[in-house]
């Protein structure tokens, strides 16, 4: 059967393999430029023995020979300009005191770098400087995406991993109706998705002297200050934003940036959207970016002290996050409430009620907590112990409730971490599709809805995330196929008392929809 994933970052590794900006992509597919080219850094290498042991991938999971070699053929390819505090040790902390001491931080910052991203030393240099512009980085990415080469070099075709790609392309898809994955299975389509606000901030001094960067806020604001913000006077804030305070009485709203600043974003932004269609807009992400609060998402190394997370961390959305969100959505382009903080994801949930009914919540790359709400710790149901993830980065109930209500889609995500796969046992990444359907199975619902009708795959696969030991690639859905109908089989044989007749699919239907019709039905329904 055919696979579609709803998030991953095929392009990020060959674009930041690049040895200079200008350089365009490859369309040899041994280069490491080129999205054909099949990433693996030897067994033996330092490099690949220390990242097994810390978590880390050194092979490629979603390039386009391993997507040809597979059964995936609709990819959300997302962008992201990666944001410099994830190569920064913090200051401060004993291990920077330590590196400090022995004058080798900056040495030690890019080795680590290398081995967690697989950029190179070059582009991580460039990502830690001053003058690193998100903007222009998205700009250049998207452009890397959009001039191809959109087919492999035939002539450079040869060998083993390589002979099977004569024939195949890619093409980027615009419109949902535009889906075609019947007339060519050597065709990969794609669709935009962008992963991180920080995108949208220009290294922009202005006449004032306020410089802003997307990662110097701290400069402008207290955390404690941030924190404790609330768009609007009052307890009931949320229900009072509407389209036409953000549009047309933005100053009505508490400013925390200047208006300058805001002009640039919003500029930034509409130049963006005017340039590419765009599927989803992942607002927050792993640092503050002045839109709204995000969630812890980088444990381990947050404990470790490798990297600070914490300044605007489960802060709410901000006015010019409003008027990003609004800007959006008024463009049907969908809001990605993946890594928004708590605070932020309620907002978002009331100001997209209030004003864009019709527009679903998307998670593109998401787990669930076996949570009910922020604040409760214990296991509900029968998952007892809760074998997932239980941060506040993974869905609550109420999350997954929302997501349902508005006709979302939530992609299951693929990483060990998030997905609470732990010494391989792989028995969690299924609890996840069971765990959401026997939660819809208590909902209100139109007859012909089902519980298997809001959850497809988003596996982030080359996110610099640490797959499932089993599903490493695209290259091993083959062995997922096999691994969900045997689960979905077994547990169809006794289903829950309350599904309902149009519950009871076949399971060969239930996997088609888990791993490729509802993503594709999604898309050609709101990809306008």
């Amino acid at each position: 059967m055919l696979f579609a994933d709803l998030h991953a970052h095929s392009f990020l590794r060959p674009f930041e393999s690049r040895a200079t900006d200008d350089e365009a992509m490859s369309d040899d597919p041994n280069n490491v430029t080129s999205i054909w080219n099949e990433y693996n850094l030897p067994k033996d290498s330092l490099r690949h023995i220390i990242s097994v042991h810390a978590g880390f991938t050194t092979y490629s999971q979603s390039d386009f020979t391993s997507t040809i070699n597979s059964a995936v053929r609709l990819i959300g390819v997302s962008l992201y300009p990666p944001e410099s505090g994830f190569f920064r040790i913090p200051n401060s902390t004993t291990f920077d005191k330590i590196l400090g001491l022995l004058r080798v931080k900056d040495f030690a910052e890019l080795e680590l770098g290398t081995v967690i991203s697989s950029f190179t030393k070059n582009n991580i240099k460039k990502i830690k400087a001053d003058v690193y512009d998100y903007f222009k980085e998205t700009l250049a990415q998207l452009n890397y995406i959009k001039n191809g080469p959109f087919i492999p070099d035939a002539s450079q075709c040869i060998g083993t991993t390589y002979t099977q790609i004569k024939k195949a392309s890619y093409k980027i898809v615009e419109k949902g109706d535009d889906v075609d994955l019947i007339s060519s299975d050597q065709a990969i389509q794609i669709f935009l998705n962008i992963e991180g606000g920080n995108c949208l901030w220009s290294n922009t001094t202005f006449i004032n002297g306020d410089t802003y960067n997307g990662r110097n806020f701290d400069k402008h604001i207290s955390n404690e200050q941030l924190l404790a913000y609330q768009a609007l006077n009052g307890v009931d804030f949320r229900n009072h934003i509407t389209t036409d305070l953000v549009e047309n009485h933005p100053e009505t709203m508490n400013a925390l940036w200047s208006k300058d600043a805001c002009d640039m974003v919003m500029q930034n932004l509409k130049q963006l959207i005017s340039g590419a269609k765009f599927f989803s807009f992942t607002v927050a992400h792993h640092y503050y970016n002045g839109l709204c609060g995000h969630c812890d998402s980088l444990q381990p190394i947050t404990k470790l002290g490798l990297t600070d997370q914490s300044f605007g961390k489960d802060s709410d959305i901000t006015p010019l996050g409003y008027m990003v969100i609004n800007e959006l959505l008024k463009n049907n382009v969908l809001v990605d409430v993946k890594h928004m903080s708590w605070k932020a994801r309620q907002s978002y949930y009331r100001f997209r009620a209030n004003n864009y009914p019709h527009i679903p919540i998307v998670w593109s790359h998401a787990c669930v907590s076996g949570r009910k709400a922020v604040g409760d710790t214990d296991s509900i149901n029968t998952w007892d112990p809760n074998p997932f993830y239980q941060q506040n980065l993974n869905m609550f109930d109420d999350d997954i409730f929302e997501t349902v209500r508005s006709n979302g889609m939530i992609g299951i995500e693929f990483d060990q971490r998030i997905n609470g796969v732990q010494a391989s046992n792989i028995q969690t990444l299924w609890k996840h599709f069971q765990y959401i359907a026997e939660l819809i199975a208590a909902m209100p619902r139109t007859p012909e809805a089902t519980v298997w009708d809001h959850t497809s795959l988003g596996t982030d696969f080359d996110g610099v995330i640490h797959p499932v030991d089993q599903f490493q690639t695209y290259r091993d859905m083959n062995k997922f196929e096999d691994f969900l109908l045997k689960k979905i089989t077994v547990y169809m044989q006794h289903p829950p008392a309350d599904f309902q007749q149009q519950d009871l699919l076949e399971p060969d239907e239930i996997l088609m929809r888990l791993g490729f019709k509802n993503l594709v039905w999604f898309i050609k329904q709101y990809l306008k």
